[in-house]
């Protein structure tokens, strides 16, 4: 009882050192969610080497779930990775002996989730068992899906996120001033006192008729009508000339490329990244991402080729650059953007080749 009367005692000391007129403002802390800056790959593992689940634009949101730092990672690589969770939707492959056929539902306690058709690819999450799945394609044994909320775990480089910034208005909770800063009215002393008197016995009053006084017929105020301002004469509008839209020559390739989705703020990667191929006789500006190698063959076209960062996929083309200030060589084994102007030698009719015009790493 005495220890309980103690902390009472200090509360209610600590609520008189308040300024008079204040009150404790407690600001609830924000989510735990971050933003991208920049377009950023969401990667199946902490690390550049990962497969790409997909690709997030610039302001898309993420719930982050933890953080990865790589201690021996080289200078050119992130060492710092965010792990958040994957948007609904992602696609991703299971094999196809643990979904029963007829009702499309996980039959199995745990079926793990991969970045593409095989054993050999990173594991990004599971499915339970009874989970129905939303099958899109299948392949070699393996089935691809459009993820769950909450099932699939991805990574994105540290430096590419920030922290979502708090609403604008928070929750607050406030606690009222104490009331022993309000001062207390001086004492008056006590009541006079008096002899006192009879009151007047009540008088007796007799209603009389009130005389009818009409009250005049009310007037309806009805506005006066509201004219129409007179529309003022539109002045001809002078023909406005567009610009001659200049004529490219014919692309080398006959299927155009999208760069960045313009609808949503997240694409998920599916296929092959380049698009199939059909060559013409005049070249065309491209954009392409790849790994850069040393090119196998002594009589190739160039030093060096653009290989995919995709398992199975390879090949991509040859690049080699005429600038001097640009050098091929120091992007070796980087996995790097190329523009460029794309077409075919002679020599090489099956292999396409790039002279780059500018070059910068991927992620």
């Amino acid at each position: 009882m005495i220890f309980r009367l103690r902390v009472i005692a200090l509360f209610a000391c600590l609520i008189s050192f308040l300024p008079s007129g204040r009150s404790l403002a407690l600001t609830v802390p924000p989510p735990d969610r971050v933003v991208t800056t920049a377009n950023a790959n969401l990667r199946a593992k902490p690390t550049i080497n990962g497969e790409i689940l997909a690709t997030a634009r610039a302001g898309a949101s993420f719930k982050q779930i933890g953080s990865t730092t790589l201690p021996k990672a080289v200078d050119d690589e992130p060492r710092t990775w965010i792990t958040v969770l994957a948007p609904a939707g992602t696609r991703v492959w299971i094999l196809a002996d643990l979904v029963d056929p007829a009702t499309k539902a996980v039959r199995v306690p745990k079926a793990n989730l991969r970045a593409g058709p095989g054993r050999n690819y990173s594991n990004v999450g599971a499915l339970m068992r009874g989970t129905v799945i939303e099958e899109l394609r299948a392949a070699d044994g393996w089935i691809q899906i459009a993820s769950p909320e909450g099932a699939v775990i991805g990574h994105i480089a540290a430096d590419l996120v920030q922290p979502e910034s708090p609403a604008p208005s928070t929750r607050q909770v406030l606690i009222p001033p104490s009331p022993r800063q309000t001062p207390l009215p001086p004492n008056p002393g006590p009541l006079p006192t008096s002899t006192g008197r009879r009151l007047p016995p009540t008088p007796v009053v007799t209603p009389q008729p009130l005389a009818p006084n009409p009250l005049p017929p009310a007037v309806a105020l009805v506005p006066p009508p509201v004219q129409p301002e007179p529309a003022e004469p539109s002045e001809p509008s002078e023909p406005i000339s567009e610009p001659v839209p200049v004529l490219q020559p014919p692309v080398r390739l006959s299927q155009s490329e999208t760069l960045v989705p313009a609808v949503s703020a997240f694409s998920p990667a599916s296929g092959p990244v380049q698009p199939s191929l059909e060559y013409t006789a005049l070249p065309r500006q491209v954009i392409r991402q790849g790994v850069v190698k040393m090119a196998l063959d002594p009589h190739a076209p160039a030093n060096y080729q653009l290989d995919s960062f995709r398992k199975g996929e390879g090949f991509i083309a040859f690049i080699h650059s005429d600038s001097d200030d640009l050098k091929i060589a120091d992007w070796h084994r980087k996995q790097v953007v190329v523009v460029g102007e794309e077409y075919i030698d002679p020599r090489w009719p099956k292999h396409p080749v790039i002279q780059v015009k500018s070059i910068d790493l991927a992620y």
